[in-house]
């Protein structure tokens, strides 16, 4: 399926990867996730999938643990006959089922593309079919009035859920960046708690003004120079991250959501982070505000950090005359002390508060207007911040 790219294609025992990669996600994107970067770990470009079948009237069951569903020593056999007991008295009408795949491709550098795929049907009530594997025989697809079983392995390909996920990930492929020696890459570090429109403007203005290829955003796991919310989930912000750039044009293209600093489970300091992607490229670009700006001294190893990258200041949305002769006054300070690169984007910040975010929320206030629509309904449906 990815034979019209310029790709060589190997499987793990091509590379000698011999090792038992445990799957213990919670969804199918996290299993196969898990699977995609113990692979990519060893500096390859991975392609991993989890896939499972879904069934209405149990709940989403056998789900992500549909390989295993009538044991760990089971067979196809055996799962379809669990399943079909487990269905017999399920009415014909609520016999709906899905199939899903998530594909997760998993760069050395920790840029990551995520592709899931689809395909609805309906469990019949004995088997249909000798082809295919798994559920197939009983996994019946009225629109084609046969089982996965019952098609070939074209036809399979072209409508099943892992076809429906390859082919959205050969267009995200195609949409990449074209490659080269080294990339110019732009991290993008913070809380976000939550991300907002001030988070997602200053992005905009770094992948247009920046001169970088793609950018990193990097949710930290534990701040240096910040109080975090007493119940903080670092995943919760992982999660608003992503979902606050899902819909962007640049998603998965030239924007990338990185939990690195969230997986390493410590402080996370600046110079940590750009010490790890030192190894991908010599051309690091790093975003920073005011704040940071004229806290950059206090920061751990400033000297370190101004040897490893760029920084890329966008100043504040309303500066007077004496606010831009003290930045000015910081950066040739920064320069001469640390020998730091700063450059100055042609944009203006957008003034928006995590902080105050957070405060209005607690207060029963309105914050639709500083968070997007997707992040919003997470922030309701988890109830952060009451």
């Amino acid at each position: 399926m990815l034979s019209d790219f310029d790709i060589e294609v190997l499987s793990t025992d091509d590379i000698g990867f011999t090792q038992e990669v445990e799957e213990n996600g919670l969804t199918f994107e996290e299993n196969a996730r898990i699977k995609a970067r113990a692979i990519s770990a060893l500096g390859y470009i991975a392609i991993a999938d989890d896939s499972g079948l879904c069934v209405d009237a149990l709940n989403g069951a056998p789900g992500i643990y549909s390989a295993r569903y009538a044991g760990e020593e089971c067979d196809y056999a055996k799962n379809n006959e669990l399943l079909l007991r487990e269905m017999k008295d399920v009415p014909d009408e609520k016999r709906t089922a899905h199939f899903i795949t998530a594909i997760v491709m998993s760069f050395p550098d920790s840029r990551e593309i995520v592709c899931i795929g689809r395909r609805d049907g309906i469990i019949l009530r004995e088997l249909k079919g000798t082809d295919g594997f798994g559920y197939d025989p009983l996994f019946y697809i009225p629109e084609t009035g046969k089982t996965f079983a019952e098609l070939s392995a074209r036809e399979k390909n072209e409508i099943s859920h892992r076809g429906l996920a390859m082919k959205e990930l050969k267009r995200k492929i195609a949409r990449l960046p074209k490659e080269k020696e080294k990339y110019t890459v732009g991290i993008y570090g913070g809380t976000f708690s939550p991300p907002h429109v001030g988070h997602l403007h200053a992005i905009n203005a770094f992948l247009s003004e920046g001169k970088i290829d793609f950018m990193l955003v990097i949710p930290s796991f534990i701040p240096p120079h910040k109080e975090l919310e007493i119940g903080d989930k670092p995943k919760n912000r992982l999660e608003m991250t992503r979902l606050m750039l899902k819909n962007h044009p640049e998603y998965e293209k030239r924007i990338f959501v990185s939990d690195w600093e969230i997986e390493q489970g410590e402080t996370s300091y600046t110079v940590n982070t750009l010490k790890h992607y030192s190894r991908f490229t010599d051309k690091l670009k790093l975003l920073i505000g005011t704040d940071m700006l004229m806290t950059f001294d206090q920061w751990k190893n400033p000297e370190i950090i101004s040897s490893l990258c760029t920084l890329c200041y966008i100043p504040r949305e309303e500066q007077d005359e004496e606010d831009r002769i003290t930045v000015k006054e910081k950066i040739d300070s920064l320069t001469e002390k640390y020998n730091t690169k700063v450059a100055v984007l042609p944009s203006k910040a957008l003034e928006c508060s995590s902080t105050e975010i957070r405060e209005n929320r607690k207060k029963g206030k309105d914050i639709s207007k500083s968070v997007c629509t997707e992040v919003l309904n997470f922030i309701n449906e988890n109830s952060l911040y009451t």
